[in-house]
């Protein structure tokens, strides 16, 4: 009882702090958001936001988006809580539950994550998104956001716009729920696998830290997975010209060789886009892609991670 009445104390607390200590209305700190333990009635402040939930979805029925009053509180997921666990508990949206705690993917390892719980489902979209699904969902919604007076949110110092009732678009939340890669070629012959080998340009024993794709120059080049162009290189003397997206996950991909670029930097693509052609600039005895998968920028054999692709 004294425990409860104590949480019940800290959610009073909480809620006074944010309208007379905020540098803003909508400002909040984390150091006072209320904690839930279990995702059970028993829990005082889980009851707490169900109720608030509750009240806000008739709001959000009545459209009446002006009187959405939105709480937060804090939960770490046990072993067993995945997203979807988590959006059937808190009767939220896992679009909600994940914009505004940065999850990437719905396969995301949450268990000893400290997550913020809101009490109304929406769109959490960062004022300056870094991730590739922040900057597809900030892109896809700038017009929207600029053309409305949508409310801003500083939540733990960084700036979300909050659209109530918001989901993801249907090409991100494939982008959300797809964890696999793609075939950058329609056909798929390598010549020079990943690892050591005799190389052909340096004539020594030497680490190929991709695979060579045997392919006629012209070719078009594929887009592998969804990301963002975070790298050009025109007429690299190594790599000739050569595209480097950058995934989720901390996975980034490498297009080498190519004759021609068809994207430009920090443009976001979905997978399966044309990105460029097949050539044989740079080092390259003749036209063929040069193809390198990475994560936490260490190369990783591509043709590993491909075969549940062909």
């Amino acid at each position: 009882m004294k425990r409860n009445l104590f949480r019940l104390f800290c959610l009073l607390f909480f809620t006074l702090t944010l309208y007379l200590k905020a540098e803003t209305p909508y400002t909040f700190n984390k150091k006072f958001f209320p904690r839930i333990e279990e995702l059970r009635s028993t829990d005082i402040m889980f009851k707490q936001q169900q109720g608030a939930c509750n009240a806000n979805e008739k709001l959000l029925a009545a459209e009446k988006y002006d009187e959405i009053i939105i709480e937060f509180y804090l939960y770490v997921p046990k072993k067993s809580d995945d997203l979807l666990y988590l959006s059937a508990h808190t009767n939220l949206n896992y679009d909600t539950i994940a914009t505004l705690n940065r999850i990437q993917s719905v396969q995301e390892n949450l268990t000893g994550k400290e997550l913020i719980i809101p009490s109304a489902k929406g769109l959490f979209i960062a004022e300056k998104p870094e991730s590739n699904l922040e900057i597809m969902i900030y892109q896809e919604n700038k017009n929207f956001l600029i053309e409305n007076e949508i409310p801003c949110y500083n939540i733990c110092g960084r700036k979300y716009f909050f659209i109530s009732g918001g989901k993801l678009t249907p090409t991100q939340r494939a982008y959300f729920l797809d964890s696999s890669f793609q075939l950058p070629l329609d056909k798929i012959v390598i010549t020079s696998g990943f690892g050591f080998r005799n190389s052909p340009v340096y004539k020594t024993w030497k680490f190929h830290k991709g695979i060579d794709l045997a392919a006629e120059e012209g070719t078009p080049v594929y887009a592998c997975k969804a990301g963002t162009v975070s790298t050009i290189l025109a007429n690299d003397p190594v790599f000739g010209n050569c595209i480097i997206l950058s995934h989720n996950n901390g996975f980034a991909s490498v297009y080498a060789h190519l004759s021609k670029i068809s994207v430009k930097k920090d443009k976001f693509v979905n997978a399966g886009t044309i990105i460029g052609h097949v050539g044989q600039t740079g080092l390259a005895t003749g036209p063929h892609l040069h193809f390198e998968i990475r994560q936490n920028g260490t190369a990783t054999d591509p043709a590993v991670i491909l075969e549940g692709s062909k």
